[in-house]
């Protein structure tokens, strides 16, 4: 199963020194994993009440071009690890399509109602 999903990557990672700066991007990947993360209260954490957080295993497609007016992404790739994330970061499920040997194209035809909005406090 593809998705798309959007996170938040921090622009100064590699810089010990800099303040974090954040922006939404968005991601295409393959569902491996699904996992239910059952949490008990705990109010020195923030955890006022016991909750269940959902977590998804993604391998990430590299995604190397995309189309100039369609909303199709080509990959070649796919990451050999995998990335957990929370399950309200997936925006929606995409299509797959091989179009040539080891080249894919991500069909998405959910449009701009499927993008995430961030807004930083």
């Amino acid at each position: 199963m593809m998705l798309q999903y959007e996170a938040l990557i921090n622009l100064n990672a590699n810089s010990t020194r800099a303040e974090p700066a954040y922006k939404l991007k968005t991601f295409y990947g393959r569902l491996q994993h699904l996992f239910a993360v059952h949490l008990p209260q705990e109010p020195q954490l923030g955890i006022k009440h016991p909750t269940t957080v959902l977590l998804a295993g993604i391998t990430e497609c590299k995604v190397n071009a995309g189309h100039e007016t369609l909303d199709i992404q080509y990959y070649f790739q796919e990451s050999k690890t995998e990335s957990i994330v929370d399950l309200n970061c997936v925006q929606c499920l995409v299509g797959c399509v091989q179009y040539a040997e080891n080249r894919w194209a991500i069909i998405n035809h959910s449009g701009s109602l499927s993008h995430a909005l961030w807004v930083s406090d």
